[in-house]
């Protein structure tokens, strides 16, 4: 009965089911996938004895290992010296979100047990006028990649052309100032106020000074009542 599966495209995530009678009282219960269109079928025994727990219950729990079937990945990369500091956490500013991603790339390509390839563009796809898509998922559309190495937005007309899984990092967005050198002024208790602050401090001190001449003007004018 397998030999009718031998050309099927039965990926680990398909779940077919034979079941095949030993005797009147006893059953046979088996799975079939390959790793690979161009891999062989494996037949992975099925009964509950042989469950372990109940994450044995989950095709992918069970069908982790790939046995070293080679992934295509598609890589942003913006600037080409990024290639050599990949790793390195050298540069760290250009190309972070490709460097993070390359590093959890690896991992998951270890833990599954395969290998990759990866292939480099220049972005991360935008659809032109005809409605082709270039970069990353332009290789996804077209099947030149099996996944996209590096993290992209969430977008309504992406949503429908790429399956998207669960963020690898969180991203947010913040503005950064930078302060500037102590060596560029002469006097560092200078540094909070700028012109307009010390315009306006000028401004009080004339105010200020104005009202004490016209208090004491006034006072003097002022008679006395009563002697001395």
């Amino acid at each position: 009965m397998v030999d009718l599966f031998s050309n099927a495209a039965i990926l680990p995530n398909s779940e077919i089911y034979l079941v095949t009678k030993v005797d009147n009282e006893t059953f046979d219960f088996t799975q079939i996938y390959r790793t690979a269109i161009n891999r062989p079928l494996i037949i992975e025994k099925f009964l509950p004895n042989s469950l372990r727990n109940e994450q044995d219950l989950t095709v992918i729990s069970r069908r982790r290992l790939l046995n070293g079937i080679e992934l295509r990945a598609s890589m942003v990369v913006t600037n080409n010296d990024s290639l050599n500091h990949l790793d390195d956490y050298r540069d760290k500013h250009i190309d972070t979100i490709t460097k993070v991603c390359y590093i959890l790339t690896n991992h998951l390509i270890s833990f599954l047990n395969a290998s990759v390839r990866y292939s480099i563009v220049p972005s991360w796809g935008y659809m032109d006028a005809d409605g082709e898509w270039s970069g990353m998922i332009g290789q996804l559309v077209k099947n030149e990649a099996d996944l996209g190495a590096t993290s992209l937005f969430f977008t309504a007309d992406r949503v429908s052309v790429i399956q998207y899984i669960a963020m690898p990092s969180s991203t947010g967005s913040a503005f950064i100032f930078r302060a500037p050198k102590l060596s560029y002024t002469d006097n560092v208790f200078l540094l909070p106020f700028d012109d307009f602050v010390w315009l306006c401090l000028g401004c009080l001190v004339l105010v200020t000074a104005g009202c004490l001449l016209i208090t004491v003007f006034v006072e003097w004018k002022t008679p006395l009542d009563g002697p001395c």
